[in-house]
């Protein structure tokens, strides 16, 4: 009889503590959680082909909230809270860029760093543009899609709910013509450089952002006497105009300066920059009378290219 009332009195005890507790009940119902498809259309960039598509889902506030991949430029399906969101997405499995930027209003990409030679093979140690030192030295971007909503409103036990979003290019293209080039068949090897450009842009505010920073330039022969180039900008003077050097660098530790400043702000077309350089001199191989074997870098004169 004792061992009963004993055990009576542990269980009103247990009660009365639950009784006392403030807890939530487990809830098995998941019909907040909603299944919700999410496609691109891809009408203003037909010809996009990105690797995949990445969706930024942030809260009213700005904070971030959920990240999304797809394989698929298509789009898919994605589980979410039912709630009140904005959205960004861009192409994703980018080599140049990095996610940069927790907040609504700050999230955008940035360039990552590369060594000022590496498109020729060669390590670092080589002169900067004039007046660059503090620049920056990092890629440039891979070609670059994107688009947002400021306001989407997730609605519970609603069934075949969709959001379509709309991407559009925000690289800009840049190229590089060097006509009358000498002494181009017998060097081993040319590069570039073009500073004072934008690093990063900003999805939301759909502008470049951030400090200058040089970007080193692939440059490619096109028969004996002509050099191009081909590449990708989130556009230039981050901060307020400003000058543009392209260095020119031969693997034989040569370097030319040219101001093409004149012809980047003048640019007919903002979105499709071209830069025309007529004559390089390229120094003799190395080892010969006229340009014997050096050690340290030889640098050419500044040039300003006239536009006329």
């Amino acid at each position: 009889m004792r061992g009963r009332l004993l055990l009576l009195a542990l269980l009103a005890c247990v009660v009365s503590a639950l009784q006392g507790c403030d807890h939530k009940e487990l809830c098995y119902d998941h019909e907040h959680i909603a299944e919700v498809a999410l496609d691109f259309d891809w009408s203003l960039s037909p010809e996009a082909g990105p690797k995949s598509m990445v969706v930024r889902v942030f809260r009213l506030d700005g904070s971030a909230y959920q990240r999304y991949e797809f394989g698929d430029r298509n789009g898919g399906s994605i589980r979410i809270e039912a709630g009140e969101y904005r959205i960004i997405c861009h192409n994703g499995s980018l080599d140049a860029l990095d996610e940069a930027g927790r907040k609504w209003d700050e999230y955008g990409v940035e360039c990552i760093p590369q060594n000022i030679l590496s498109p020729m093979g060669r390590d670092s140690g080589a002169p900067r543009p004039p007046g660059t030192d503090e620049q920056p030295v990092v890629c440039s971007p891979d070609m670059f899609w994107t688009d947002f909503s400021e306001y989407v409103d997730i609605k519970p036990f609603v069934k075949g709910q969709r959001l379509s979003l709309r991407p559009v290019e925000a690289t800009v293209d840049c190229s590089i013509e060097i006509d009358n080039v000498e002494n181009l068949e017998e060097s081993p090897g040319v590069s570039a450089a073009l500073s004072g450009m934008s690093g990063r842009y900003n999805i939301v505010k759909g502008t470049d952002f951030g400090s200058p920073v040089t970007m080193p330039i692939a440059l490619t022969p096109e028969g004996t006497d002509r050099l191009v180039a081909n590449f990708k900008l989130f556009g230039h003077c981050p901060a307020g105009e400003g000058k543009h050097i392209l260095t020119i660098y031969t693997y034989d530790k040569h370097y030319f300066n040219f101001d093409v400043t004149e012809q980047v702000h003048s640019a007919s077309d903002p979105h499709n920059i071209i830069i025309k350089i007529d004559h390089l001199k390229l120094p003799e191989p190395a080892g010969t009378d006229m340009a014997p074997s050096i050690s340290d870098w030889e640098d050419g004169e500044e040039v300003n290219i006239d536009m006329h």
